[in-house]
């Protein structure tokens, strides 16, 4: 049984003893406005589009192919979790923490991930069109091949994620912290790089190099170019 239609039955029978119905694992956590814990529940393919689990703790749990339209999950827990092919198309993540977790093909895209922790996840192929992710942490993460047109990552740290033959076009990077970040071979057409230290910021090979919007940046000596491009060199920053 799915758990909206638990919840559904639940509510149709008044008779149920609560206390049995609790002990069913992983069920009664999954209401469609419940905050409380499912860590490593399994919820392969369920339909959760309009639910909320927000500041719920649900790490680790599988939510691989998961319809996860419009859920509302600000500052919930989602470290490690498995959502490979998931739909988080408009949700609301602002401020959740997704560090380690799968996003492989996933939808993102509208999704709102202000703030929100993403430190080391795998986001390869997933679709970010339009995605909200200023001031958001993606340390190390891996971006490949994704698709995020118009995505905003203004201010966000991106230190050692990669985004190698990524789709960008109009994507934002205004004042983000760029160190060890790799765009190989990204489509980054119309992209803006506002005010941005570029510290070994790999550039190489990138398309739409003429259309980027570099105004008030700067780029280290191990930051690798387009011939086309020219940057001042950044100044030491004094502690």
């Amino acid at each position: 049984m799915s758990p909206r239609l638990f919840f559904v039955a639940f509510l149709s029978f008044g008779s149920l003893n609560v206390s049995s119905a609790q002990e069913a694992p992983a069920r009664v956590a999954w209401a469609p406005s419940d905050t409380g814990s499912c860590t490593r529940c399994a919820l392969t393919g369920h339909d959760l589009s309009g639910w909320s689990i927000s500041n719920g703790d649900y790490a680790g749990a599988d939510l691989s192919g998961a319809n996860l339209y419009r859920l509302s999950a600000e500052g919930a827990n989602l470290d490690g979790v498995t959502a490979i092919s998931a739909d988080f198309r408009k949700a609301k993540l602002d401020r959740a923490n997704l560090e380690g977790a799968d996003l492989s093909g996933a939808l993102l895209s509208n999704a709102s991930l202000l703030g929100a922790n993403l430190d080391q996840a795998v986001i390869h192929t997933a679709k970010l069109h339009d995605a909200v992710l200023i001031g958001a942490s993606l340390t190390g993460a891996d971006m490949m091949s994704a698709n995020a047109s118009r995505a905003d990552f203004s201010g966000a740290n991106l230190t050692g994620a990669s985004f190698a033959s990524a789709s960008l076009p109009e994507a934002r990077f205004d004042n983000a912290v760029l160190v060890g970040t790799s765009f190989v071979d990204a489509d980054l057409t119309n992209g803006k790089f506002r005010g941005t230290r570029l510290i070994d910021v790999n550039l190489s090979r990138i398309e739409g190099a003429d259309t980027l919007d570099l105004d008030g940046s700067c780029a280290d000596d191990l930051t690798q170019l387009p011939d086309t491009i020219r940057l001042p060199a950044c100044e030491m920053i004094q502690n």
